[in-house]
């Protein structure tokens, strides 16, 4: 038996050779009851990242498409790393200094009321094995932007039900579709409750059964 973390790592196994009817999917997660949070209202411009600042979470490519974003929006960018000056004078440098605010690296207990004073969580990595933020904002209500190399994104958002999947590369898709969110309360609110209903599937207590399944299958019980 194999246990893949999502369909994508299901399907670099089976590259690899394992056969599919002995793959169990264990979803990769985070303790998501603790950042459950249902709000009642939306204010859909207030854009939000978490994460390392280095290269591979494509931040500056967030920036790039921001930057040709023309509706009103603020971004907050929570996290540290080597990235981060080079970061900020692009900021300053493309006129964006009001716009985009730097917070340094912040625990759990207190990502979750960032989480829940934002209202479009976007991931705009190059790379990323799962995206495990994405479960954190889904589950504090929020829609999601996803960058399409979060294999994760494949699992958790459902394009155009409770986010968007993009290329970062794309920038003027990738604005489009921030624009789409930015200026619709309505369809904000639609999709983070689309959010909050889907990320109950991704419990600690459904990970471990599936690996209690895998486990059994391999002894067979």
């Amino acid at each position: 038996m194999c246990i893949a973390s999502s369909t994508k790592s299901k399907e670099l196994q089976m590259h690899y050779g394992a056969r599919e009817d002995r793959i169990t999917i264990a979803f990769l997660t985070v303790d998501v009851d603790y950042f459950r949070f249902e709000r009642e209202k939306y204010h859909s411009h207030k854009l939000l990242f978490i994460g390392s600042l280095i290269e591979r979470k494509g931040i500056d490519l967030l920036l790039k498409a921001l930057s040709l974003v023309k509706k009103d929006y603020t971004l907050t960018i929570v996290g540290d790393g080597e990235e981060k000056s080079r970061l900020v004078d692009y900021v300053e440098q493309n006129g964006m200094k009001e716009l985009v605010e730097f917070v340094p690296f912040k625990q759990k207990e207190e990502l979750r009321e960032i989480y829940n004073t934002h209202d479009i969580f976007v991931l705009p990595t190059r790379e990323d094995c799962f995206g495990l933020v994405i479960n954190e904002a889904m589950a504090a209500s929020m829609p999601v932007i996803s960058s399409c190399y979060a294999d994760g994104a494949y699992d958790l958002v459902k394009d155009g039900e409770n986010g968007y999947i993009v290329n970062p590369y794309e920038s003027v898709e990738f604005a489009n579709t921030i624009e789409k969110l930015i200026e619709n309360d309505e369809l904000v609110e639609k999709m983070g409750k689309a959010s909050h209903e889907t990320i109950s599937k991704f419990s600690f207590d459904r990970t471990s059964e599936a690996i209690g399944e895998a486990i059994n299958r391999a002894l067979d019980k």
